[in-house]
Formats: C-alpha cells, sequence, structure tokens
C-alpha cells in the first residue's frame, strides 16, 4: 500500500520517466534494427547533387545485367567486376543527366517517352533516320542487308507472353537507345554552343608561328643547397592557402599490413607425398588409366595429344621418346605432387587446311536443332552439284572464312575446338563432315594435311599440396599473437622489427575496390578499412571485431594510415610537398636578388659578375612545350614571346633556374591566313567538350561513394 501511495503521490514524475524510457528503448531498437524511419540512409549506396541511389536497385541491376552474361556463357571474376563498374557508371550517369535535362526542359514526358516524341522513337526504329543501334542488331547476317519490316516483324511475334525472353531483350534495346538519343540531344545542345572566334584563331597562328632566337644567363636552383633554407609554419600555410587548388583529392584509405601467408608446411609436404606414393602404386596397375586418373586426380583430364614442346619440362625428354606405359614421378611441380604415365602414341598431322559452312545455333535459346536441319540440307545440295565455296559466301555465318568461301587457311592441329579438331585429323580428304560444337552445326571439308609428326597421350595424377587444417590454425595463432600484442600503431610497428616481418602498404584503396593489392574479392577487409579511424588497427565486425582476416591464402593485420575525405587534402598531409615548393621559390628568390645587386646592363657584364657563360637558344615559339637547351620553362617562354627585340629581360624565375635574356632575333608571323586554324580549333573544341562535360557535371554532382557499406 505505500509503494502505491508513493506512485500516486509522484505520478507525474513517474510517468516522465516510463516515457523517457519507453523512447529510449524505441529509439535504440531503431538504431539496431534499421526501422525504416532511417531506412533510406542505411540503404543508400551513393548520394548524388543532393539524390540517394538504394543499394538495393544497384545490387537488382547487377544482378540483371549479370543474368544476361550468363546466358551468354561470359562472365567470369573479372567480368563481375566490369558488370559492378557498369552499373554504378550507369546508374551515376542516370541521376545527373536526369536532373541537368531537367533544368533545360528536355525531360518533358510524351506518352511515356522522356524528352522523346512517339513519332521519333518511330522514325529512329523504322522510319527514315534509323538509328544505328537498330539497324546493327537487325541486320541480316546473311545477306548484309536491313530491313525495317524486320523489326516490325520481331516486336509483333515476341511479345511478353508468347517469348518472354526475347520481349525482355527488346525493351533493353529500347531502353539503351532512347538513353543514347536524350544523351545525344543534350549533349548537342552544349557542343553546338561553343565556338572559336577569329580573334582566338589568330593569336593561336601567332603563338605557334612567332619565333625566336635569344641569348640568357641561367642559374639552377639546385646550386643552392636544402639545407641553407629554412620555411616557417607561416610560410607554409601561405602557399597552402594560395595554392589549394592544387591538393583536390577524391575518398581514399591507405593501410599499412602484415601478410601471414597461409602456406603448407615440411610436414604437409611430406604427407602429400606419401599419399602420391600409395596412389603411385596402384596407377602403375591400373588397367582403366583415364578413369583412375579422373577418379583421383586434383586437376582436369587432358587426352590431348601433344608435341614435345607442348608437354613441357620433365615430361618432354623423361616420356616423350619412351614406351607405352612408362611412368614417371612422383615429382613436384606447380604446387602439386604427380605422377604421369605415357599412354598413347601416334604419328599425327600438324598442319591441316580445311573449309567450313558454319550455321550457328539459336543465340536466344541455344536451340540447336534448325541449325542441323539447314546444315542437312546444304549438304544434300553440295553432294548433288552445288558449289561449296558458293554456298558458304552466301550462308556461312563465320564471318571470318565466309568471304573465302568457307576456306579456313592453314592450321595447327590442336587449335580448334575438340570436335572440329578430330574430324580435321580423322575425316578423308574432301569429305563432307557434320560436326556440332558450341559454336553451332558446321559442314566440314578437309582440303590438305601434312608434316606427319610424333604426339604422344599421357595422363597425370595430381594432389594439391595445401595447407592442412593444423597448418592453418598454426599461421592463425601467430597472426593472432601478434595482432593482440599490436593494438597500439607503435606498437605495431615495434612488433614488426622485433619479429623481423616484412611491413606492406597499400595506397589509394577506393571505396568502390574489391579486391586488396593482389587479392581478389577483400570485400570484409576494404569495408573495415572504411570504418576505421587513422592510425587505428582494422577490426572484422562480422566476426565479432576480430583484428585477423582471412583473405584469399592470407591471414592479414592492417592499420589504417591515412584517411583522405572528398574535397582538399589537409596542409599536413601534403606539408612535405609544400615545403619543398617553397624552399624552390625561396632559392629563385636569393638567386633573383643575386641578379639584381650586380646592376648589369648586359648579358656580359650580368656573365662576368656571376662567373656564368651566356648561352644561345634559337627557334623558340610560344606553343612550344619546352625551350631547346633549356627544357619545360612556361614563364620564359612568355617572356620571349611579350619581350621586343634587342631588349635585355627582367629577372625570370622559373621551374628550376633562374634567368635573364635579351632577344638577338624575332619573326612575327602573319596572320591574316587564319581560316584552316580556325576549323581545327572549333573540331577541337566539339571533341574537347565531348569528353569533358560529363566529368564536369560529375565534380559538380558532389557524389558520395558508399559501396564500401555494402
Amino acid at each position: 500500500m505505500a509503494t502505491l501511495e508513493k506512485i500516486r503521490k509522484n505520478g507525474p514524475l513517474v510517468a516522465v520517466v516510463i516515457g523517457t524510457a519507453l523512447l529510449l528503448f524505441i529509439l535504440g531498437d531503431i538504431f539496431r534494427s534499421g526501422s525504416s524511419l532511417f531506412q533510406g540512409s542505411q540503404t543508400a549506396i551513393a548520394e548524388v547533387a543532393g539524390n540517394s541511389i538504394d543499394a538495393r536497385d544497384y545490387f537488382n541491376k547487377i544482378q540483371e545485367v549479370e543474368n544476361i552474361y550468363k546466358s551468354q556463357g561470359r562472365l567470369d571474376a573479372q567480368g563481375s567486376d566490369m558488370v559492378r563498374t557498369e552499373v554504378w557508371n550507369d546508374m551515376i550517369s542516370s541521376v545527373i543527366l536526369k536532373a541537368e535535362m531537367h533544368a533545360l526542359g528536355l525531360s518533358i514526358e510524351n506518352n511515356g517517352y522522356e524528352g522523346i516524341s512517339p513519332a521519333e522513337v518511330t522514325d529512329m526504329v523504322n522510319g527514315k533516320n534509323i538509328d544505328p543501334m537498330i539497324r546493327n542488331v537487325f541486320t541480316n547476317q546473311q545477306t548484309g542487308v536491313f530491313n525495317p519490316a524486320d523489326v516490325n516483324n520481331f516486336i509483333r511475334q515476341n511479345s511478353k507472353s508468347t517469348n518472354p525472353q526475347a520481349y525482355q531483350q527488346w525493351l533493353q534495346i529500347e531502353k539503351e537507345l532512347l538513353k543514347k538519343r536524350i544523351n545525344d540531344k543534350y549533349f548537342n545542345l552544349i557542343t553546338k554552343g561553343l565556338y572559336i572566334t577569329a580573334f582566338e584563331a589568330k593569336q593561336t597562328v601567332k603563338e605557334a608561328n612567332t619565333r625566336a632566337s635569344i641569348q640568357y644567363i641561367g642559374k639552377s636552383i639546385n646550386t643552392i643547397p636544402d639545407s641553407s633554407i629554412t620555411v616557417s609554419e607561416s610560410e607554409l600555410k601561405e602557399y597552402y592557402n594560395n595554392h589549394q587548388y592544387l591538393f583536390e583529392q577524391n575518398v581514399s584509405r591507405d593501410v599499412a599490413y602484415v601478410s601471414f601467408p597461409i602456406v603448407p608446411s615440411v610436414e604437409d609436404s611430406a604427407n602429400a607425398k606419401d599419399e602420391i606414393n600409395e596412389i603411385s602404386i596402384e596407377f602403375r596397375s591400373t588397367t582403366e588409366t583415364w578413369e583412375y586418373t579422373r577418379m583421383n586426380s586434383d586437376i582436369s583430364i587432358n587426352k590431348q595429344f601433344l608435341t614435345s614442346d607442348k608437354i613441357g619440362t620433365p615430361l618432354d625428354t623423361i616420356l616423350f621418346n619412351a614406351e607405352t606405359g612408362t611412368i614417371y614421378g612422383p615429382y613436384f611441380d606447380n604446387g602439386y605432387w604427380k605422377i604421369s604415365k605415357l599412354v598413347e602414341i601416334k604419328e599425327v598431322y600438324d598442319s591441316l587446311k580445311a573449309s567450313h559452312i558454319l550455321i550457328a545455333k539459336n543465340q536466344q535459346t541455344g536451340d540447336i536443332e534448325q541449325a542441323k536441319i539447314a546444315i542437312d540440307s546444304i549438304k544434300n545440295l553440295i553432294e548433288t552439284g552445288t558449289d561449296f565455296k558458293t554456298i558458304a559466301t552466301a550462308i556461312s555465318q563465320d564471318p571470318g572464312s565466309a568471304a573465302n568461301g568457307g576456306d579456313l587457311g592453314w592450321f595447327s592441329e590442336g587449335t580448334m575446338v575438340p570436335a572440329f579438331n578430330e574430324a580435321c585429323l580423322n575425316g578423308d580428304i574432301n569429305e563432307l563432315q557434320v560436326v556440332e560444337t558450341d559454336y553451332g552445326v558446321h559442314l566440314i571439308k578437309v582440303t590438305e594435311r601434312k608434316h606427319n609428326i610424333r604426339k604422344v597421350q599421357i595422363a597425370t595424377v595430381a594432389r594439391v599440396l595445401d595447407a592442412t587444417e593444423k597448418t592453418r590454425s598454426t599461421i592463425y595463432q601467430q597472426a593472432s599473437k601478434f595482432a593482440i600484442e599490436s593494438n597500439t600503431w607503435n606498437k605495431f610497428n615495434e612488433n614488426i622489427a622485433t619479429n623481423n616481418y616484412k611491413k606492406l602498404i597499400a595506397r589509394n584503396i577506393l571505396p568502390s575496390a574489391t579486391r586488396f593489392v593482389n587479392i581478389e574479392n577483400a570485400h570484409n577487409l576494404i569495408k573495415g578499412i572504411y570504418v576505421t579511424d587513422k592510425d587505428d588497427i582494422v577490426l572484422n565486425a562480422s566476426e565479432n571485431n576480430n583484428p585477423v582476416y582471412e583473405e584469399g591464402e592470407n591471414y592479414i593485420v592492417a592499420y589504417v594510415t591515412e584517411t583522405r575525405e572528398k574535397g582538399f587534402a589537409t596542409m599536413n598531409s601534403v606539408k612535405f610537398q609544400i615545403e619543398n615548393e617553397v624552399k624552390k621559390q625561396k632559392k629563385a628568390d636569393l638567386i633573383a636578388i643575386e641578379f639584381e645587386q650586380t646592376k648589369a646592363t648586359s648579358l656580359e657584364s650580368l656573365g662576368n659578375s656571376l662567373n656564368i657563360n651566356v648561352k644561345a637558344a634559337n627557334d623558340i615559339t610560344y606553343s612550344a612545350f619546352q625551350i631547346p637547351g633549356i627544357g619545360i620553362e612556361p614563364k620564359l617562354s612568355a617572356a620571349v614571346y611579350s619581350t621586343s627585340a634587342q631588349t635585355l629581360s627582367k629577372v625570370i624565375k622559373g621551374n628550376t633556374g633562374v634567368y635573364m635574356f635579351s632577344i638577338t632575333n624575332k619573326a612575327e608571323a602573319a596572320t591574316d591566313m587564319f581560316g584552316n586554324e580556325l576549323s581545327r580549333l572549333n573540331r577541337d573544341l566539339q571533341s574537347r567538350a565531348a569528353y569533358q562535360i560529363y566529368p564536369a557535371l560529375e565534380k559538380k554532382a558532389n557524389i558520395q561513394d558508399y559501396r564500401y557499406k555494402f
């Protein structure tokens, strides 16, 4: 009862306390779970011109594009990286250009087509102004002729319900077509508004063709040692503030790390050798060599007949000239313990000549039946007297050989895919053979064979020498011990020296990176690097903040040594560079004072006072990259261009030295014939603008890249 009475008396206070507790609980849950209240910022993979790109849209698009590549059988690790880059660039450019087009009035929708009228779409697809993309996709591969009716037939026959795969391909073509056209409109609006004036053309002619010869005295700034120059903090700061534009940077990170390679131990090697020794006993006695190899080898079997130069050492000297059944091994080769057996010897033709007609399989469905029917019909035609070359030229879908009547010329045995190769080796001369490959169906006619040479077939059982779990555990413990003892930047460096480890450096790691140095798929490590402060150890949040990362066949312990954000580098991060520049300027100032104190009225008197020889430089033009005998000195070039003949120049403080000169000869260029130069400059401007517009828009968009978070 007493407790209840207290609650009644303090009701308002209790309500506030409970309400605050509940609010904190709810907010905590929101922050932990990523509630929809803050979902937008948590799922943004990029910020572009104030707009977010959702990570889910990004990854869905990647999946969509990868599926297209996979359906064509061409997607490896490098291809996957290419797809990610392609999707990223496409999504970023779409956001950037959409805002720009809206500002110009190009984003007005016309029945679903943004910035393009339906009539214009029709004209691009099957009107008078066919887009090159449509022309390329729908040109008949056999005749080389484009027929607009083929486009209409394709659209009519491949609807969403009748052929969804072909329908999706058409939607992709249409999307790219419209995007290209609206982009062309935008870029044309800009480039057509740029031009070079007659005055600029005349000035360019003058700068390129006015030539001068000079006599000069120069003194290198390197004659003054760096140790004699002192630079104050205020001088560094002043230079930095006046030249900050030179230090613009993008987001990146530097790390120092120690790598513990996961390599087999001596014990692992001994055990692997014992295992291959046991296998060799069975391998020697088996009569099913290829089946045994397939069941017991860690590498794919290769039944190809090879020449001695193709089987490699040491088999070229040990097995190539041996008898069938000879065994060599065990031996160690490229990370594997191996045992090899000479299975068969053949005298085969090394040089082959053949012609073929190819009918490709259906690229959309992979179906080959129609190609087989077509090849059977073609074979019947040739067997009844129709000329092989004539049909190959008109029908074959291998453009490289079709132009030559199907003739492939001479090629080495083993050059073609296996089925094609076997037909060329074993078929009779001029026999018509039908062969199926991944490309489609071929009608092959072997026309010549020569150079009968010895080739051998070798079966190899290989066992990879890999680190066992015991070895991996030992190496991990070593890396973990180092990481625990190196919990500060100073200790990290001390322990590297104590243990005689090698400190490795990785610089300029971008947020878009998927690999670390030469390690592919190092996503977790890069993600960890980007959530780590400078001079802190990188922790793996997905493994309870473990400082040891397993990446590839390495355990890695890393520290972030530099963090760069988009904008301008801090003065401290570029201090060494600034100090060098300030010292150069101060040395040039000292030499300039030395020149001026002589009060010389001629180069000869200046040279005598400074004990420096007078030199000559001829054929100097303002637009030239460098001055003969001197090098790249733009300030000196400008002074020569603007100084009158027979005049002693002022002191010029250049990049690498200090100079005074007088012009001995100057031939002014005529500028009345500037028409060709005006045309050239306008072409250059148009071309330059075409590839400079988008980078300028990217810079303006202030892109924030958050790919490392995902």
